[in-house]
């Protein structure tokens, strides 16, 4: 797994080199530097390493490896690899100031050339015993009841007893739950060796190839080698070993989501016996339910406790270290990493998905023991301490802090063991850790100049150093839940990779520094402060903001002004939650182009009728308004959302009697909530040709309930069609 992560970020060094060429080109033709070709080609051969340690890192993920030397070597491939990002990161910053000193440039880069020898490739074999079906009984715990069902489902009448057909039954569970354990167990049943003629395993694996499969299937129950057989000799001999035999087949680790991929497996196979049965093993619910011809069996967690997981907030940190890396499409970081969690889910390797309104993950679930089987294969690049268990290894590049037992490190110095982890890139408190000193703090900055996150959450410090400035490298910089610190640093202003800035729930937090506006990286701003207006500061200047968080900011009466901003294009989500002064919204929102959530929560004081009233958000597709006791109608400039709109809130907004007869032009809405709306009386003529409507729900809502109850009510007409629909008294 650690070089699974590690070739991760050679993927996104060697964009970096790409686009970093580029910028140099540019940067030095304006100067008249004439070097320019000479740093693109040391360029050029730092990324033809990359390459080679690429191949190698992914040669080493497939396969497995026991020799000592092999191990030694990628660990200082590793720190290669770590070597040339954290090159290339400085650079890279260099050029976001605009002070590239060329001759300082050049030593860095044939200083690391010149400092590191060719890449030495080692040949890795597969360790053979994976591939075969030995299980040794003794060593399984836990699954006698799970092997005793699947036999009771393959003996049932539907399945092998009175079968005319091939049976797939799955096994479905995440990494490491012990589906190819389960597998064996079964394999290796008396019942199946009484059962069946023969016996036959194939490791399928994620790049599916089915020459290689058969090769597989016929190795296991033949020494005849299969080397020079082409696909037609390949199929001949596997028509010879089942024919008028009844096979039992396990096909291990299989990923296969393509109908017709699959169909062209099972035909080759489905020429023996009836009753022959094909149990397949596999992370991914829908790979299940293409292979399968009857239920899968999921295999559940052993006892353990869980880790919550936030979609949002681990696509941040992914980021954040250099795991996500965008497509051709310029798809946004944020989203790539909410489809691998969906993915992650898919596969089994996370669970527990909890979807909100918007059919959306807002929290998830990783087992205790695939984090520990993670941890452990991660191995010695990440640490958890505390001030009695200081173990850490010069090639830890994360560090967790963690419970202290209650005792926080108000008292605490830096300890010195820490030191070793000095190329760090994550240092993070895993609980609330009470009080702790500048000077605590300080150290971190000063002895983990490579970070790339920093999460300090719910830690109480008065004040963030200004040494804060200097990690140069830092995405991701969390300082949420402070109850004392009042104000950031002017240097926070120098952090020009910074993605990402949570500050909720910093009660005290008087204003954003003025300069904000050099975060030019700054993606994701989640805040509470005291500030009056965003205007004060030059925050319109945030050119990459996609996410912008306002909780209890509550002497925010404006947020920013005039009609020349840098996010127009850039901003996706606008939560306002909390923020009690706040009178209005700016008349520039109407240019926010690429708005698709908006959320206005609990704003006493809010007149959404003033000004241009929600006008031009023309990809809006959520729209939340709750507790806005001031909204007496839809402002007419939602209208500009009508193709776009899925998702519409509307809750605690007593003002508010009637709904607008132009909502039926809204052909994308998917879901409608109205709760505690006690004065909306009917709904609108209309709201039957919302064709695309999934979902209505309505709550204390007393005359809009009785008016849309089920067959007797006035507005059911409008609402049979609704494929769900839950009224609450």
């Amino acid at each position: 797994m650690s070089e699974a992560l590690l070739w991760a970020v050679t993927k996104t060094t060697l964009a970096h080199i790409a686009t970093f060429a580029g910028d140099l080109t540019c940067s030095y033709a304006t100067q008249g530097i004439l070097a320019a070709q000479g740093v693109r080609n040391d360029l050029k051969k730092i990324e033809n390493k990359l390459i080679a340690i690429r191949a190698v890192l992914q040669d080493a993920e497939s396969k497995q490896y026991d020799s000592e030397a092999v191990k030694i070597w990628l660990k200082d491939l590793k720190n290669v690899v770590y070597d040339i990002d954290d090159l290339l990161d400085e650079v890279h910053t260099d050029l976001l100031r605009k002070r590239i000193n060329k001759s300082h440039l050049l030593r860095q880069i044939r200083s690391w050339i010149d400092g590191h020898d060719p890449i030495e490739v080692y040949n890795i074999e597969r360790n053979p015993l994976d591939a075969y079906s030995y299980v040794k009984k003794s060593e399984i715990i836990g699954r006698d009841e799970a092997r005793s069902e699947i036999i009771r489902r393959l003996t049932s009448s539907t399945s092998v007893g009175d079968a005319s057909r091939l049976v797939v039954l799955p096994i479905v569970g995440f990494g490491g739950i012990g589906k190819t354990a389960l597998a064996k167990l079964v394999f290796n049943d008396e019942w199946v060796a009484s059962n069946f003629d023969i016996k036959l395993w194939a490791c399928v694996s994620e790049k599916f190839d089915l020459q290689k499969t058969i090769e597989e299937i016929l190795n296991s129950v033949s020494n005849e080698t299969t080397a020079n057989l082409n696909m037609r000799q390949l199929h001949e001999k596997l028509r010879e070993i089942l024919d008028g035999r009844k096979h039992f087949l396990v096909l291990d680790d299989v990923w296969i989501e393509d109908i017709k991929v699959w169909r062209d497996l099972e035909n080759l196979v489905a020429v023996s016996e009836k009753g022959s049965v094909i149990l397949v093993t596999t992370r991914s619910d829908m790979v299940a339910s293409t292979v399968g011809n009857v239920d899968p069996y999921c295999l559940d967690n052993l006892p353990g406790d869980d880790s919550k997981l936030n979609p949002p907030i681990l696509s941040c940190l992914w980021s954040a270290l250099g795991i996500l890396q965008r497509g051709n499409d310029n798809e946004e970081l944020e989203s790539i990493g909410y489809k691998y969690c969906e993915d992650l889910l898919s596969r089994c390797l996370l669970q527990d998905a909890f979807l909100v309104f918007t059919e959306t993950i807002s929290e998830c679930r990783m087992h205790d023991l695939f984090h520990d089987l993670a941890t452990d294969l991660v191995g010695e690049e990440i640490a958890v301490v505390t001030s009695n268990h200081l173990n850490v290894s010069d090639m830890c590049r994360h560090l967790v802090w963690g419970y202290e037992g209650g005792e926080g490190l108000s008292d605490k110095n830096f300890p010195k063991e820490l030191l070793r982890a000095k190329k760090a890139r994550t240092f993070r408190f895993g609980y609330a850790m009470g009080y702790i000193s500048k000077s605590f703090i300080e150290s971190i900055i000063h002895n983990f100049r490579c970070l790339r996150v920093l999460d300090l959450h719910q830690s109480s410090f008065e004040e963030l150093p200004m040494s804060i400035g200097k990690l140069e490298h830092l995405r991701y910089l969390d300082l949420s839940y402070n109850p004392i610190i009042k104000f950031l640093p002017s240097t926070l202003c120098k952090l020009l990779n910074l993605q990402s800035l949570y500050v909720p729930g910093c009660e005290q937090l008087q204003e954003l520094p003025r300069d904000i506006d050099q975060l030019v990286s700054l993606r994701y701003l989640s805040v509470t402060m005291n500030q009056v207006s965003l205007a004060s500061t030059k925050f319109n200047g945030l050119s990459s903001l996609g996410r912008l968080e306002l909780y209890s900011c509550e002497e925010l009466t404006t947020l920013w002004n005039g009609f020349s901003f840098q996010f127009h294009t850039t901003l996706v989500e606008l939560h306002i939650v909390n923020c009690q002064k706040l009178i209005c919204l700016p008349d520039s929102k109407k240019y926010l182009v690429a708005l698709e959530t908006l959320i206005i929560r609990d704003c006493q004081e809010l007149d959404l009728e003033k000004g241009d009233n929600l006008c031009g958000l023309q990809s809006l597709r959520t729209l939340e308004i709750t507790g806005v006791p001031k909204l007496e109608r839809l402002p007419d400039g939602i209208h500009s959302a009508a193709s776009s709109l899925q998702y519409l809130w509307i809750e605690g907004c007593a003002g508010l009697t009637t709904l607008p007869n132009w909502l039926q032009h809204f052909t994308s809405l998917r879901r409608i909530l109205l709760f505690s709306c006690i004065n909306i009386v009917a709904l609108p003529e209309g709201f039957s040709q919302l064709h695309c409507l999934q979902k209505l729900q309505i709550k204390n809502c007393l005359h809009l309930s009785k008016r849309c109850a089920r067959h007797t009510g006035e507005d059911y007409p409008h609402i049979s069609r609704v494929p769900e629909v839950y009224l609450y008294e």
